[in-house]
């Protein structure tokens, strides 16, 4: 049998449609005789795309729908060269020994080849692996470089795709236009419309981000200000218990203290024991006295106020020294004397409140506390080498005390921190300007 190149100048409808033609004809044509035995017709499909091409899937389609007019049953399969995804002559290598290899047993009626890739292997390997197979092609005269060296078992088609210029306006009422690509109008349409949500959704998630922020500065702002009410409310009841004690306890306990010394001197001729009890209870009363004075002290200290916040400081490491027997060492470099008084009584307090928690928790004879300067603000530090604690579990926990000495500092717009770790001792550092926001 001999087979003809046939030219032509169709779109791909064209040349699947010759295709499936030729095949039908060929199936139809055979004796009557060959028509009653009903003899499966294999048929294999070899295409330049992928399935998912738009091509591929009209060329195969109307392939399919035309063997179906055929009289006996038609086995067709389809390869997939994909040369677009995979480009790799490797890759492409491997595929033409695979398709031989495939067919060796079941060797096709009819090959056909779409595109200019199949049908160059076809042309390289026919007469090896496909001797006496007729093969219909369906190429690109674009994508076919040179003249196709054929011989008489191969036959088709080779077009060149064109451009009829339809205006859509002059289709008849009900025509759907298939595969119509955008417009650079409407394809700029479309950018500008994403680009305008783009923006409205970045300015809508901004809106809502400075709401956000609006709303968290000002529920800190009130935190902060309570926290100024409920200290400065605390400060106001010290000086107010400090001066109550001063005035009024400490002036009748002195008056206690001089009755029982003349109640003494007026029964030197008691018996011994009276004498004893008398001198055990004035002692006692003595202790009193001195205990409502670091009471009031520690309520509200005069020497902050009189002599600066250094001298203050070390005061009070002092009186902590005699009275606790832990030896505080205090030092300081050359801080001025005009402290802000916010900033030299945070210090201060925070300074009473961390010497407590070390008597109370570190165990230690010895321990230290720094003041200096850092940056535009006031550096303090106290400082041990005692038991020490899990900060981390500590900050969750978060005790009173703790709690006060951070709210302190983060009211004069200062910062606190507290370092310790078990075993390893602990320090506190606490940082404020020199002259603290109202």
């Amino acid at each position: 049998m001999r087979l003809s190149l046939l030219p032509a100048n169709s779109g791909r409808t064209g040349l699947c449609g010759f295709a499936a033609l030729w095949l039908a004809g060929l199936f139809l044509q055979q004796s009557p005789a060959e028509a009653h035995i009903k003899q499966v017709r294999r048929i294999s499909i070899i295409n330049e795309l992928g399935p998912a091409s738009p091509a591929t899937a009209l060329i195969n389609g109307q392939i399919r729908a035309r063997l179906e007019l055929s009289p006996y049953p038609v086995e067709l399969c389809s390869e997939f060269l994909e040369t677009t995804l995979f480009p790799d002559p490797a890759r492409q290598k491997e595929f033409r020994e695979w398709v031989p290899y495939k067919y060796r047993d079941r060797k096709p009626e009819v090959i056909i080849t779409v595109g200019s890739s199949p049908t160059r292997f076809l042309t390289q390997s026919h007469e090896k692996f496909f001797a006496q197979t007729p093969v219909v092609f369906c190429i690109n005269r674009e994508e076919w470089a040179g003249p196709p060296q054929l011989d008489a078992f191969f036959t088709g088609v080779v077009e060149s795709l064109r451009r009829w210029g339809l205006d859509e306006s002059d289709l008849p009422p009900g025509s759907t236009v298939q595969f119509r690509e955008l417009s650079l109008r409407e394809r700029g349409k479309t950018i500008w419309i994403s680009v305008l949500v783009t923006i409205l959704s970045l300015a809508a998630l901004a809106v809502y981000l400075q709401y956000s922020r609006s709303q968290l500065r000002v529920a800190r702002d009130a935190q902060l200000q309570l926290s100024g009410l409920l200290i400065n409310a605390q400060e106001k009841e010290r000086s107010r218990l400090a001066a109550e004690l001063h005035d009024d306890f400490s002036q009748r306990v002195a008056l206690l203290v001089y009755g029982l010394g003349d109640a003494v001197d007026h029964l030197r001729a008691s018996p011994d024991a009276v004498r004893e009890k008398l001198e055990a209870l004035l002692e006692s009363t003595k202790e009193l006295g001195d205990d409502l004075h670091t009471v009031s002290h520690r309520l509200h200290s005069s020497t902050l106020e009189s002599l600066g916040l250094v001298e203050g400081l070390a005061a009070l490491c002092q009186e902590f020294t005699t009275r606790q027997g832990i030896e505080i060492e205090f030092s300081s470099a050359e801080i001025p004397s005009g402290v802000h008084p916010d900033a030299a009584l945070c210090l201060f307090r925070i300074t009473q409140e961390g010497l407590q928690n070390l008597k109370k928790h570190s165990g230690v004879a010895k321990a230290q506390v720094k003041l200096g300067q850092l940056g535009d603000g006031l550096c303090l530090s106290v400082s041990d080498d005692g038991r020490g604690f899990d900060a981390r579990a500590m900050a969750q926990k978060g005790g009173l005390g703790i709690h006060s000495m951070e709210g302190r500092a983060r009211l004069v717009g200062g910062s606190f921190e507290i370092h310790s770790e078990l075993g390893k001792g602990t320090r506190i550092e606490a940082w404020v300007p020199w002259r603290p926001k109202n």
